[in-house]
């Protein structure tokens, strides 16, 4: 639960809005089916489905420093870590075209092919959450990593950036 009192500042915005993205694009939401991101609102799963038969995601937002934008506001990056598990982890039977796949279709959760009126309004919308550009960088592309500490499941790591305009004055 939200802790009352607290408002959402920028980062919390932008970041929402990132979760929501993804997980109502078209081709993740079909296939994910279970998402940890950390917001109780948003209904975030903490149960890790078996591997061999379900995919699951998990984002975890990590701020980076900000700078001086303008005498009134700062501006930094907001990472966003995607990891995944893709259906078949757990038993070795992992398709590696199955791991470029599902990092496309994050990419395209902002950026859909042949629609040009969805990628500007995914960016107006990302601008009016908090973020200055509204463009989101996809600095690390998923690859394996090792094992996850929780489950003992192979995982995939990859992240995503953009950047977070936090004004000082109303």
């Amino acid at each position: 639960m939200a802790i009352p009192g607290l408002p959402d500042g920028a980062r919390a915005r932008v970041y929402a809005r990132i979760v929501d993205q993804l997980m109502t694009a078209p081709v993740l939401s079909s296939v994910v089916k279970t998402w940890t991101h950390g917001i109780q609102a948003k209904g975030g799963s903490t149960v890790v489905p078996n591997a061999a038969t379900a995919t699951h995601f998990r984002l975890v937002p990590q701020p980076a420093a900000a700078d001086w934008y303008s005498p009134d506001a700062q501006l930094g990056d907001l990472e966003v870590r995607v990891e995944f598990m893709p259906a078949g982890a757990a038993t070795g039977a992992v398709d590696m075209l199955d791991l470029l796949n599902l990092w496309e279709a994050v990419e395209n959760a902002f950026y859909p092919f042949a629609s040009r009126d969805k990628r500007l309004a995914v960016e107006n919308d990302l601008k009016a959450a908090g973020s200055l550009t509204g463009q989101v960088l996809f600095s690390r592309p998923a690859a394996f990593v090792g094992t996850d500490p929780e489950s003992g499941r192979p995982i995939a790591l990859g992240s995503l950036r953009i950047d977070v305009i936090r004004g000082l004055n109303p």
